[in-house]
């Protein structure tokens, strides 16, 4: 299958089939970089993911959520501070850890946690729109460094992705920070936590 791209502004439910197939990749803008994911419930798009990627299994991806009341279909009840630390972090650069609810999906979920995103601006919820939630992560090869170019990705990967969905916002370009919210104080698994949490735990 040839690669073909659109930019989200021309995205409509209806052509999403014929754009990226069910058990075919697509990458995705976020408000940080552009993603490669599939369907969070496509079983044989996860399994071309996972060799896309070469990430065995249980290692984890992050769903994708565009808003941030449905973070709760998918974890375990939170209590008064997680719903605390979430109203401060999303929608926005992180991805949080919380404590995974049975029907959370498995490919998203490691040792009982699930890692969650809810990217900030209008340019995800119209991928969702289209594709409803997405499993997703950094669009490179394993050992290579992640591109966040169209033109660049075109290149790379033409025919190993159906579909390059291009945003018509800035990007930040910077990786999402990894928030652990399953702790207290919580935990920056990668980047750092922000000030506004920070100063929860100062003397």
């Amino acid at each position: 299958m040839a690669t073909r791209s659109i930019s989200v502004a021309d995205l409509h439910a209806e052509q999403a089939n014929t754009l990226s197939p069910p058990g075919e990749l697509l990458v995705f803008p976020t408000d940080t970089v552009y993603g490669i994911g599939v369907r969070f419930d496509d079983t044989a798009g996860i399994e071309r993911l996972r060799q896309f990627k070469s990430r065995p299994r249980p290692q984890p991806f992050s769903l994708h959520l565009s808003e941030v009341g449905r973070i709760t279909q998918f974890c375990q009840p939170l209590n008064s501070q997680q719903e605390k630390w979430m109203d401060s972090l999303l929608p926005g650069p992180y991805t949080v850890l919380l404590s995974a609810a049975e029907n959370a999906p498995e490919d998203a979920v490691l040792e009982g946690k699930i890692g969650i995103r809810v990217p900030d601006g209008t340019v995800y919820p119209r991928v969702e729109a289209s594709f409803g939630p997405l499993l997703g992560t950094s669009v490179n090869k394993k050992g290579e460094d992640p591109l966040n170019e169209v033109n660049a990705i075109l290149k790379a990967f033409q025919g190993e992705i159906a579909l390059v969905i291009e945003s018509d916002e800035l990007l930040s370009e910077i990786n999402s920070a990894v928030i652990d919210l399953c702790v207290n104080p919580p935990r920056a698994l990668r980047g750092r936590l922000p000030d506004h949490l920070l100063s929860d735990y100062k003397d």
